[in-house]
């Protein structure tokens, strides 16, 4: 069998006495008819720096150790506190006539083996009601007041103790047993072997979904790409379902850009988190989903400012918020990715109003580009889900037939049920008689002024459609 593995020390030398002769010797190959002589400076200057020298090595020293103790608890080693031994006691008073109270930290002393004394204290206030003149058996706690595993194995039961702090109307304070409990902090020597010893068992083996992440992170700088990653636990891309025991499913856009990650490297890691995935679990990696939204907003500038760089502006900053580049990352964070599924109005508010040169907004609409169809022969538009109610305003983008629609007009809706609705030109007006089918991939847009919209899908990121400011 192998030898345990233990932990690898740095090489730092510490000793003044050795700095000192390197000291000397490099003076003396710089110059080789140099010789040590109380009468010159240097020699006297040497052995100080060396002295200074080899504190400071000292110092170094002990920073590695002090580091691998830290992050040894990241990887679940902590090392081992000392403890101070305790004892219980039983004490009797002379006299009782209105309670005594034996006060925490009274000091006691109990003996070693070779008959020195060891200071215990009073752990907590232990109170002896009058008339009583005992405490109940082994209720006042002693405590060791140096911690480790000398204070052990002192006293037994029946051992009468001697107090340090002389209390008049205590008789006697009597062990009910020997002390234990105390121990030795673990050494650093100690414990970076154990440490060595637990990091070889450990490896990356992704069990929860944050390991995913992390891991498919890494795999995808290994080859050379920076990426965001966000687990989505018991997500099945399959049926689109939750909840599905041993599945996750990673979700990857490269960082500063927030585009897909090219098919290598996401054949990449695939590969590498099936390698390192454990038996049974099911992992997939997927692209994220878009939603597009459009936004139009008018504002008032501020007195001075320049109107058409204020307008710019907004419009520059309200993309860049509504970017995958930027969309889901937490505050103070470069690549993390929280799964945000609401685009919320007020955050589109908060990104113009903060814009400099914008006084206010006065007119703000949002909306959510979805897939959109619709028959001639029914005048009937069909979008999933599209959560209009009447007289809604209603946009088209890259549109495909649907004569007479005109693509970017605002129309309103009428009709509605949950996944259809008409078209009318005004609030109220009649319906639209479409002269020709609306097909793929036409987009309609639900402008509005609600306060949230719900995003679509997985891993759900924003992305920049329409934006348009004007001044008022």
């Amino acid at each position: 069998m192998a030898d345990v593995p233990e932990y690898i020390t740095d090489p730092i030398e510490v000793d003044e006495t050795s700095i000192e002769d390197d000291s000397y010797a490099t003076l003396q190959a710089r110059w080789p008819d140099w010789i040590p002589n109380d009468s010159n400076l240097e020699t006297w200057m040497i052995p100080v720096g060396s002295r200074m020298t080899a504190y400071i090595a000292e110092i170094a020293s002990q920073a590695p150790p002090a580091i691998m103790r830290y992050l040894g608890q990241l990887v679940g080693v902590t090392p081992t506190d000392a403890f101070t031994a305790t004892v219980p006691s039983t004490w009797t008073v002379i006299d009782n006539p209105a309670d005594r109270v034996i006060a925490a930290g009274t000091l006691v002393s109990l003996e070693d083996a070779d008959g020195n004394p060891i200071a215990f204290e009073v752990d907590h206030d232990v109170t002896i009601l009058a008339p009583a003149l005992t405490t109940a058996a082994g209720e006042v706690l002693l405590r060791a007041v140096e911690e480790g595993s000398a204070s052990n194995g002192l006293g037994a039961a029946g051992v009468v103790v001697d107090l340090l702090d002389p209390i008049v109307w205590v008789d006697t304070a009597t062990l009910t047993a020997a002390s234990s409990g105390g121990a030795d902090q673990e050494t650093d020597a100690d414990y970076l072997n154990r440490l060595s010893a637990r990091l070889t068992l450990l490896t990356p083996r992704p069990i929860l979904p944050r390991d995913h992440a992390l891991l498919a992170r890494d795999l995808a700088q290994q080859n050379g790409v920076e990426v965001r990653a966000l687990a989505l636990d018991g997500y099945n891309p399959a049926d689109s379902t939750f909840d599905n025991e041993r599945m996750v499913a990673i979700a990857m856009v490269e960082v500063g850009t927030g585009a897909d990650v090219d098919a290598g490297v996401k054949t990449a890691v695939d590969d590498g988190l099936q390698a390192m995935r454990e038996v049974n679990f099911v992992v997939n990696v997927i692209d994220p989903v878009r939603n597009v939204i459009d936004v139009i907003f008018t504002i008032t500038p501020s007195p001075g400012a320049d109107t058409a760089a204020a307008v710019a502006d907004a419009i520059a900053n309200v993309e860049s918020y509504l970017s995958p580049a930027n969309s889901g990352i937490p505050v103070g964070s470069t690549v993390g990715w929280d799964d945000v599924d609401t685009l919320r109005r007020q955050e589109i508010s908060y990104v113009i109003n903060n814009t400099e040169g914008v006084d206010h907004w006065d007119v703000l609409t949002i909306g959510l580009r979805k897939a959109a169809t619709a028959a001639a022969g029914t005048d009937v538009v069909t979008s999933n889900g599209h959560g209009y109610v009447a007289d809604d305003p209603v946009k088209f983008h890259d549109l495909t037939g649907g004569a007479p629609l005109v693509e970017g007009t605002t129309y309103y809706a009428r009709d509605i049920t949950a996944n259809t609705f008409k078209l009318a030109a005004a609030p109220g007006g009649v319906a639209i008689d479409l002269t020709s089918d609306m097909t793929a991939p036409t987009a309609v847009v639900h402008m509005s002024t609600a306060e949230s919209f719900a995003l679509i899908g997985p891993a759900a990121l924003t992305d920049v459609g329409t934006v348009d400011g004007s001044l008022t």
